[in-house]
């Protein structure tokens, strides 16, 4: 459904019910659902950068402390946790030689690309698939 983007409502913080298929669910605790119906008017003030006199802008709106936002960030953070999980559990069996010929293959590109390129870059990758994880989160 339409989301405002607003709240709580924007990300999924439910747990799966007990009916519900964890294997046929797409929908993670801390997943953005939805999607956003958006309708925006600006108008510039010139006034504000270019004046000799200049004007306090308004104080920032307080926040009150909410433990279903706790909460929500929480999911999140178990998700991203979960994403890890599973990507240390495929590293293991790419390099666990549980299947000899997808570690083999592994093994000699690893040797190719050690032999042709600087491999002192090699640490930069695991901040790489970070930054590029988090602009596609």
């Amino acid at each position: 459904g339409v989301k405002d983007g607003f709240g709580l409502n924007f990300y999924n913080s439910a747990k799966l019910t007990e009916g519900s298929n964890e294997a046929n669910s797409s929908m993670h605790a801390g997943e953005i659902s939805g999607w956003i119906d958006l309708d925006l008017h600006l108008q510039e003030d010139r006034k504000l950068f270019y004046s000799l006199e200049p004007r306090r802008c308004p104080p920032k709106a307080e926040e009150e402390f909410d433990i279903a936002l706790i909460q929500l960030h929480i999911a999140r953070i178990g998700a991203l946790v979960e994403d890890i999980q599973k990507l240390v559990s495929a590293y293991m069996y790419l390099v666990g030689w549980e299947n000899d010929k997808l570690t083999g293959t592994a093994l000699i590109i690893f040797v190719v690309f050690t032999l042709t390129f600087n491999m002192e870059y090699l640490g930069t990758l695991p901040i790489g698939v970070i930054v590029l994880y988090m602009v596609y989160l």
